[in-house]
């Protein structure tokens, strides 16, 4: 809740943000032949924050987040995890593999509302690239 109170009167511009950094993270997977590599859900953030999948195995996932904080001192995400039991049905409603899928959740912070949105294009290019 005290997160909450000291980040209330930014919602709207994170959440404006999360749409752009959505759009930045399509935009690259996209640019990169990888389209098939990402999916967000929701599709469009309906808040500061939205779960990111990513297809590939974990180790190759990190490795590539890792190479990219190596060269740019840009990290992406923490860790990814296995799809959560809720959303294993939805996932293979839409001809997902499962199995295939990892994710991470991405929230905006204030201290993502000062970075330029091609910071992320780039950073998510690269990323791609390395898978």
């Amino acid at each position: 809740r005290a997160a909450f109170r000291t980040h209330a009167g930014s919602f709207e511009e994170r959440w404006a943000k999360a749409k752009a950094i959505a759009a930045a993270v399509l935009g690259a997977a996209k640019a990169t032949g990888c389209e098939d590599a990402v999916f967000l859900q929701p599709a469009e953030p309906a808040c500061p924050q939205v779960m990111c999948f990513l297809r590939g195995d974990v180790a190759a996932l990190e490795l590539a987040r890792d190479t990219l904080q190596e060269r740019t001192g840009e990290r992406l995400f923490g860790g990814v995890r296995p799809v959560p039991p809720h959303l294993r049905k939805r996932l293979e409603a839409e001809g997902r593999v499962v199995a295939d899928w990892n994710y991470f959740e991405m929230t905006v912070g204030p201290q993502h509302l000062g970075m330029d949105d091609l910071v992320f294009q780039k950073a998510w290019e690269a990323f791609f690239s390395a898978l």
